[in-house]
């Protein structure tokens, strides 16, 4: 793997995060996700991409197409396999439909481009 393209995933994820904890203050959540992505880069740079890559090829056409079904109806269940994770994007279930266009624009961007360096990984 590509550490340059790792690098650039996990900065990638934890900007996502801030954003989000930027439009969510109130959500302690997202507070607990980018302290635990802070400890998985420390810890090993490549789990954060190994956790949450998987995920995202599993929904790639809801995501390139922007597919507001990937929020509303897909099984969050599959987005994290253990109890203690906090998944990001079971968590912007519950807002998704309260979001201005702006902010979901937001979200689709970030996580198209999150795909594309997914993909670039997993080609090289």
């Amino acid at each position: 793997m590509n550490s340059a393209y790792i690098t650039a995933f996990n900065n990638l994820v934890l900007q996502f995060n801030d954003e989000l904890i930027k439009v969510f203050p109130e959500d302690i959540d997202f507070k607990m996700s980018k302290n635990a992505l802070s400890l998985l880069k420390k810890n090993n740079y490549k789990k954060i991409f190994e956790l949450i890559s998987p995920h995202l090829m599993l929904y790639h056409e809801y995501i390139t197409t922007k597919d507001d079904r990937f929020f509303i109806d897909t099984d969050v269940n599959k987005f994290t396999d253990d109890s203690e994770d906090v998944p990001i994007i079971s968590k912007l279930r519950k807002y998704w439909a309260h979001l201005s266009d702006n902010n979901k624009d937001n979200i689709w961007n970030y996580i198209q481009t999150i795909l594309k360096l997914s993909n670039q990984i997993l080609n090289n």
